[in-house]
């Protein structure tokens, strides 16, 4: 039997703002699927990224037009192939989890053959502000125990030490995000930056260094190198902290001296174009978009925008 599918959003405001360093946003706009058969309902939900070319519109269309393909009786293993992956199929294979688990009277973690859920801890995110704001918002945040620092690039020395000495903890980790255009391959020294100030007390001493000698000159295969020699961490605190800070002070310089040199990302696989295309409703709610965009900039439509309206109208007929 199959499932009737409801699409919507819902706008979430976040508290002040979530700033990261492509930019800031005020709310959060979820897109929701529900699935249905008049007794159980199973819910799911998703928030699209631009960074991977999705909108709010394109998402809700794409799930549109499964409304036929899940009241054909459309399963969670059929999906996988219906759909490409990216937040439209995550919010309705969610849903149709959240059905299945109901409708059966079991933990979504049974139906998987999972292990049952336990706590995990997981970081708070400080966004990116100036040092005195991020210093307040990890002070505001002492009890969570794990803290996720955005970073920028320019002034993030003083923002890794305005958020560490907020901290001022062993008992409280946080770690650092770089910009994603910018992250380096290697570890960076602002993970230093924001580490405890003395090794926990349970940590058992660094273990001494092992040097692997050199294959003899007398073997037909080329000598293996020796194990780069890696030093100990340094026991004392006043030892520990001048590392510290010579991680920190190295922090103003990766804009012009990164670690690394730019990693290209793999191409995303095409997506298909009837997924993208506005259809029925979904064209129909673009269209409405467009004018009330119009109607808030009081400036006429570029002939860019004309012509994806009129294209809507024509989109707006086809089901």
């Amino acid at each position: 039997m199959g499932l009737s599918l409801t699409v919507r959003t819902e706008r979430w405001p976040i508290a002040g703002s979530f700033t990261i360093s492509r930019g800031a946003k005020t709310e959060a706009e979820v897109v929701l699927a529900e699935v249905g058969d008049g007794t159980h309902t199973g819910r799911g939900e998703c928030v699209p990224y631009a960074r991977y070319g999705e909108t709010v519109a394109g998402v809700t269309a794409a799930l549109e037009v499964m409304r036929e393909a899940v009241a054909g009786g459309l399963t969670r293993q059929q999906l996988q192939d219906a759909m490409p992956a990216g937040a439209a199929r995550n919010a309705l294979d969610c849903a149709l989890w959240d059905f299945d688990a109901k409708a059966s009277g079991k933990p979504v973690d049974m139906l998987a053959g999972l292990s049952e859920p336990r706590p995990v801890v997981t970081a708070y995110t400080i966004s990116l502000d100036s040092a005195d704001a991020m210093s307040e918002a990890a002070r505001k945040a002492s009890s969570r125990k794990l803290l996720k620092v955005k970073l920028g690039g320019a002034g993030d020395g003083e923002r890794i030490r305005a958020v560490r000495a907020s901290r001022g903890t062993p008992a409280a980790p946080a770690a650092v995000q770089a910009p994603a255009a910018a992250a380096p391959a290697a570890p960076a020294p602002p993970l230093l930056a924001v580490a405890p100030s003395a090794p926990p007390p349970s940590m058992p001493p660094a273990p001494a260094p092992r040097v692997e000698s050199p294959a003899p000159p007398t073997m037909k295969t080329a000598p293996r190198p020796a194990t780069p020699v890696r030093g100990a961490t340094p026991a004392g605190n006043l030892a520990l902290g001048d590392l510290l800070d010579r991680g920190i002070r190295t922090l103003d310089t990766l804009p012009k001296t990164p670690l690394s040199n730019p990693v290209a990302l793999p191409e995303q696989p095409p997506v298909p174009i009837e997924v993208l295309l506005y259809r029925g409703r979904a064209a129909v709610e673009r269209a409405r978009e467009i004018r009330d965009e119009a109607r808030l900039s009081g400036a006429p439509l570029s002939d860019d925008r004309l012509a994806e309206l009129f294209d809507l109208i024509d989109l707006a007929l086809v089901e």
